[in-house]
This record gives structure tokens, C-alpha cells and sequence, in this order.
């Protein structure tokens, strides 16, 4: 919307306010025929019925989506979906899998390779009876729905913690358990606590969208921190690799030096000295002549 379209909807406005001050009496047909002229004149008109159009389809994607996430197959699709994108995003293919099979027969939705091992990560969430608790009115059914919820949740995380916690066949000490939704989230974390610190003392670590993308930024600084050691362990196993060498060098250098050239020299020294002498004694001879 420009300036001057802005300025002609307060001259508008002013004016209607203005006529109703001075008395002047309109009927509700006339008022609403001076203000749609005057949007059709503006341009406004359209724009006002694209919005409209734009919000109706805003709320029917919504509904779509709130109808899907009632059912848990909707629910759990959703989070593998929302759960594949991040890891897409932000690993490269080689450091994670969706729904690898590992040694004990258990499949999670993905997991990540790190310096600790596998790093297993769920999406299911339960949501049936969250969603009756939200949209309940009675306080006694919210009551009952919050603690279903709650037996839920500790299931969800129990699970995690007897399946994909198992550093024996190669998993991290921990694992995730993926919420894709930032208020379910953000209600497990704070009304269900005890719940949450309980579980994280085992290893079993909740995250939705947001807090999963700053714990995948920690696991690849840890994983780059680690490819760079072993690159500079491999560094170091060279150079004392190579100082074994010069040392080798070395001692056959003086070996050489100590018994082969050494003993070369003092005959060279004999040599000379028996060539000085000859030669001494020919002079010597010659001048006799």
C-alpha cells in the first residue's frame, strides 16, 4: 500500500467521523456505498479481496494440518517429514540415516554418527489426549487428559530409554526423543519437569524443531573436533615415523663414518706417507748421479 493510498483511507475516515459529529444523519446503505466507492477508487478493493482469499486459504491448510496430526499415523508422518528436513538441512548425507535397523532389531527414525556413537532420535509424539486436553472445557476432563498425557510422555521416553540407549551395539550414552511441535514442546518441558530432568539423567533428551537444530550445530563442531585430531594424530604418527628414519640415518651414517671412512683415511694417511718416502729416496738417489 502506498503513501498516497494510505493518506486517502485517512481523509476518508476523518470525513465520515466529521459528518457524524455535525449531526448529519446517513442511513447504513448510503455509508456503506461512500466507503466502497471510495476503496474501488483507491485500488483497494482488490487488494482487500486478495487478503481475504489469502487467509481463507491460510485457515484451510491449518485445518489440514490439525486434522492430520489427530490421527498418530498424520502424527508420526509429520515428525519423520519435519525430522528428515532438519537432518537434510544441516548434515551431510554420510552422517546420519533414516530409519536404519540397528544390531538389537530396533529401527529408530534416524540416527546420527557422532564421536559417541549412533545418536538415535524418535518423532513419534502421542498427542491424542494432549489435543483433548487443549480443547476441552470441563476442568475435570483436563484434569483426566493431563495425567493420560503424562503416562504418554513417560512411556514415550521409557521406550527410547530401553531401546536406543545401548552403548554395547555401538549407540551413544543418550538419545533424542523428537517433538516437531514448539508448544507441545514447550509444555513437556515445563509442566512435565520432574519428568524431563528424570529422564535426561539417563540420557534421554527432548527437543523440538529449534533446540534440535542447536544440538546438530554442538554434534558437528564435536564431529569436526574429532576428524581434526585424528588428522593431526596422523601428523604426528608421520613425523616420528620420519624421525625413526633420520635416526636409522644417523646411526649408519656413523658406522660408516666410525669404521669404513675412518679406517679409508688412516690407509690413505699410510699410503701417503710410504709414497712421501719413495719419492724422498728417488730424489735422494738421483742426485747421486
Amino acid at each position: 500500500m502506498t503513501p498516497e493510498t494510505i493518506l486517502l483511507v485517512i481523509l476518508l475516515v476523518t470525513n465520515l467521523v466529521m459528518l457524524y459529529k455535525l449531526g448529519k444523519s446517513y442511513s447504513e446503505a448510503e455509508i456503506e456505498n461512500t466507503v466502497h466507492r471510495a476503496l474501488d477508487n483507491v485500488g483497494l478493493a482488490e487488494s482487500i479481496g486478495q487478503l481475504k482469499t489469502q487467509v481463507e486459504e491460510i485457515r484451510t491448510i491449518g485445518k489440514k494440518l490439525e486434522d492430520m496430526l489427530k490421527t498418530p499415523i498424520g502424527r508420526g508422518g509429520f515428525g519423520e517429514e519435519t525430522l528428515e528436513k532438519i537432518l537434510r538441512d544441516q548434515l551431510p548425507p554420510d552422517m546420519y540415516r533414516i530409519r536404519g535397523r540397528l544390531e538389537n532389531g530396533k529401527i529408530p527414525d534416524a540416527w546420527i554418527e557422532s564421536t559417541a556413537g549412533k545418536i538415535c532420535i524418535d518423532a513419534k509424539f502421542p498427542l491424542h489426549n494432549y489435543i483433548k486436553m487443549t480443547d476441552s472445557e470441563d476442568k475435570n476432563e483436563i484434569e483426566k487428559y493431563k495425567r493420560q498425557f503424562r503416562r504418554d510422555v513417560e512411556s514415550m521416553l521409557r521406550k527410547v530409554a530401553d531401546d536406543y540407549i545401548r552403548p554395547e551395539i555401538g549407540t551413544a550414552d543418550f538419545a533424542i526423543v523428537f517433538i516437531p511441535s514448539e508448544s507441545v514442546y514447550h509444555y513437556i518441558v515445563t509442566e512435565l519437569y520432574d519428568l524431563v530432568k528424570e529422564y535426561s539423567q539417563k540420557g534421554v533428551l527432548v527437543a523440538s524443531p529449534l533446540t534440535l537444530s542447536h544440538k546438530i550445530q554442538l554434534i558437528r563442531a564435536g564431529v569436526h573436533a574429532q576428524m581434526l585430531n585424528e588428522k593431526a594424530e596422523k601428523v604426528l604418527n608421520e613425523i616420528r615415523n620420519l624421525s625413526n628414519i633420520i635416526s636409522e640415518i644417523d646411526d649408519r651414517w656413523n658406522k660408516l663414518y666410525n669404521t669404513h671412512l675412518r679406517n679409508l683415511k688412516n690407509t690413505a694417511e699410510s699410503l701417503d706417507y710410504s709414497f712421501k718416502r719413495l719419492k724422498d729416496e728417488f730424489e735422494r738417489i738421483q742426485k747421486l748421479s
